[in-house]
């Protein structure tokens, strides 16, 4: 239970009134439309996330068919120093990128 002012009172009735809703149904109308809209916005954020990763994760596997190609025709300086440098760091980088999918899976998963 909430007490209104007079002014957002009458606000109040002549809006359900124009809806023809009861005030109760109104306001949970109101309430429900903005909780709806929040969710929907948390969608567009969750897309737009799992765009950029998709992308990411795009480029990793371009450079990975780069890197067979070379190792396949033969032309390539090897260092192994560095490959096992590079490898680490794809290591970590993977591990991230999963870890942001599943925060993002789980976000998904509570919204709806």
């Amino acid at each position: 239970m909430f007490r209104l002012d007079e002014k957002t009172y009458k606000n109040l009735t002549i809006q359900s009134k124009k809806k023809s809703l009861t005030k109760a149904k109104f306001l949970r109308k109101l309430i429900n439309e903005r909780v709806n809209l929040h969710n929907l916005k948390n969608i567009e954020k969750i897309h737009t996330l799992n765009s950029k990763m998709y992308l990411d994760i795009s480029k990793v596997t371009n450079n990975m068919n780069q890197i067979a190609y070379k190792l396949n025709t033969g032309n390539f300086d090897f260092n192994e120093q560095k490959l096992y440098t590079t490898a680490e760091e794809l290591k970590y980088l993977i591990k991230q990128v999963l870890t942001c999918i599943n925060k993002d899976n789980n976000k998904l998963k509570n919204l709806l």
